[in-house]
């Protein structure tokens, strides 16, 4: 486990690339607990959910998600909490697919706001424990470092290209307001 987040924390410090880091991540995340499959889940930060049920995913890694979250996503979303689910077939809610029995969903807090969720599944009951559920709660903080330092680049990029278009506008007045005064005799400019 340590040897998963010093491969993450070296990579943090060496790349921008927020996709890249979350496949790192989710990778890290199935090896770390040995979960069979799970999801990595992020949300339109910009909007606001239309209902409590949909969010809008606009980026997933792993198994394809629903049209709608499923239960134990919605309650991790609202407690901000990590959720285990130790055996469906004694929880009575529905899994994320066919032959789960154990679920842990862990949520990506970004900015005082939930950036996504990273939902690991088992086939066997009983999967996730303490040290699971702690790995992959720094496992979320390191993801949601991965997205605030690229969305830090793009803001950074962003202003670097308004810059260089305001330096340019600058440039173009000072070239003309020069060329007027050029054609005037000393005495008019």
């Amino acid at each position: 486990q340590l040897t998963a987040l010093a491969r993450i924390g070296r990579e943090l410090n060496t790349t921008s690339e927020w996709k890249y880091l979350l496949q790192l991540v989710y990778d890290e995340a199935l090896r770390a607990t040995r979960a069979d499959c799970g999801t990595i889940l992020l949300f339109n930060l910009d909007e606001k959910p239309k209902s409590k049920k949909k969010h809008e995913v606009i980026f997933h890694l792993g198994d394809t998600p629903g049209d709608v979250l499923l239960p134990i996503e919605r309650k991790a979303l609202k407690s901000g909490d990590p959720v285990v689910v130790e055996n469906y077939e004694e929880d009575g809610d529905a899994p994320a697919h066919e032959g789960i029995h154990s679920a842990l969903v862990v949520p990506i807090a970004y900015q005082h706001s939930t950036a996504g969720l990273i939902h690991l599944h088992s086939f066997a009951p009983g999967k996730f424990d303490q040290a699971a559920v702690d790995i992959i709660q720094t496992l979320a903080v390191q993801a949601a470092i991965a997205l605030g330092n690229a969305q830090r680049f793009q803001d950074q990029v962003r202003r670097n290209e308004l810059l260089n278009r305001r330096a340019d506008t600058l440039s173009k007045l000072f070239e003309t307001t020069n060329a007027l005064n050029a054609e005037n005799p000393l005495e008019q400019s």
